[in-house]
């Protein structure tokens, strides 16, 4: 028996030629994806989640990122911290001092918010320090502790802004 050939039907249902094509496209495209990856320096930029930040180092960006060893992340709560997220950093230093700038930024702007907020309580903190005392004048010996504390408090707090400023330039010179 003589085995007869039928043109009419196809065993493949790939076209082989399209097959290698496609192959050896493929093979190109991850070597020069591989390349690319060894030439581009590395970037570091700050990931933020919305209660943390982490310094993370990536070629590509969050596609390849993950966290700089020895970078903890560290709580912020701020709501223009993905302003820093968004940058991207040649070195860790340069991250660093960034990140920092942020922070001392942030902590006048905080400080000043606080600082109004305290200004309110001055005056509640002073009618209660004077009850207090007539309290205390008055025989009460259980309010020594709210006493002390008060006291404290408006030493540290009960000042005038300039005087504080003072306060703060003294203790930076020493």
């Amino acid at each position: 028996m003589e085995a007869t050939k039928d043109d009419r039907f196809v065993l493949s249902a790939v076209n082989r030629d399209l097959l290698k094509k496609g192959l050896i496209g493929l093979l190109a495209f991850l070597i020069l994806v591989g390349l690319f990856s060894l030439i581009v320096k590395p970037k570091y930029f700050f990931k933020y989640n919305g209660e943390t930040i982490v310094l993370c180092e990536g070629r590509i960006g969050w596609l390849d990122g993950h966290p700089v060893a020895g970078f903890n992340p560290l709580p912020l709560i701020a709501e223009d911290a993905k302003e820093i997220a968004g940058q991207k950093f040649a070195t860790i230093e340069e991250a660093k001092e960034a990140l920092l700038a942020f922070a001392e930024a942030n902590i006048k702007k905080r400080r000043a918010e606080v600082r109004a907020l305290e200004q309110k309580l001055v005056s509640q903190y002073r009618a209660l320090l004077d009850e207090y005392l007539i309290a205390k004048e008055m025989g009460s010996k259980s309010v020594d502790k709210e006493i002390k504390a008060l006291k404290s408090w408006l030493d540290a707090f009960g000042q005038p802004e300039k005087e504080v400023e003072q306060k703060e330039h003294k203790s930076e010179k020493k």
